[in-house]
């Protein structure tokens, strides 16, 4: 009875810019290092000035908070390089990855991992269904900056993404833990 979901709650829930319950624009050191604290992964833009790291989409916000890259959390962070000097100042075992208009970009780290633009969130039946797009245990959906979406469509479909980049991690994990104990009361 927990096949289907036990694929899922090991799914990466991973925060758009530290949002927990829908977008954001108060990005800050505190919100990053909540977020990790409460067992997701994050998202974050960075981008190099003067020699040094910044959080910022536009432009530099603040400084990078040291710690979150020579610790453990750093598995937890998804990089979104703005620039080639980042990319450079960030360890070699980091996720990094880069888009603009790409369909899908690959992810630097451990293994090979591949991004989905967010364009593709209202045709990703369509893509699954012609084999244009396989999720599996190295593919990340990125739903973030896109309307509230149930996780229900993605478990109804039988989608199995490595994870799901999202500015409602709140809604997805609730999803997950609601359907485990659903699951485990119908199996007693």
């Amino acid at each position: 009875p927990f096949s289907k979901y036990n694929t899922y709650r090991k799914m990466r829930i991973i925060s758009h810019r530290a949002n927990l319950n829908g977008p954001s624009e108060n990005y800050s050191e505190f919100k990053i290092l909540k977020v990790l604290k409460m067992g997701f992964d994050i998202e974050i833009d960075v981008r190099c000035d003067s020699n040094r790291l910044w959080v910022g989409h536009d432009h530099p916000d603040f400084l990078l908070p040291k710690d979150v890259t020579s610790n453990d959390m750093i598995s937890r962070i998804w990089f979104h390089a703005k620039d080639p000097a980042s990319v450079e100042m960030l360890p070699e075992h980091a996720l990094v990855f880069c888009h603009a208009d790409d369909d899908f970009v690959i992810v630097s780290g451990d293994k090979r991992i591949v991004w989905l633009h967010p364009k593709f969130n209202s045709q990703i039946d369509d893509l699954v269904a012609s084999g244009s797009i396989s999720p599996g245990r190295t593919t990340v959906l990125d739903v973030a900056g896109h309307p509230r979406i149930d996780p229900e469509k993605f478990v109804e479909k039988g989608h199995r993404f490595m994870g799901v980049c999202t500015d409602w991690p709140i809604d997805w994990l609730q999803f997950f833990v609601s359907n485990l104990q659903k699951n485990f009361k119908a199996s007693k």
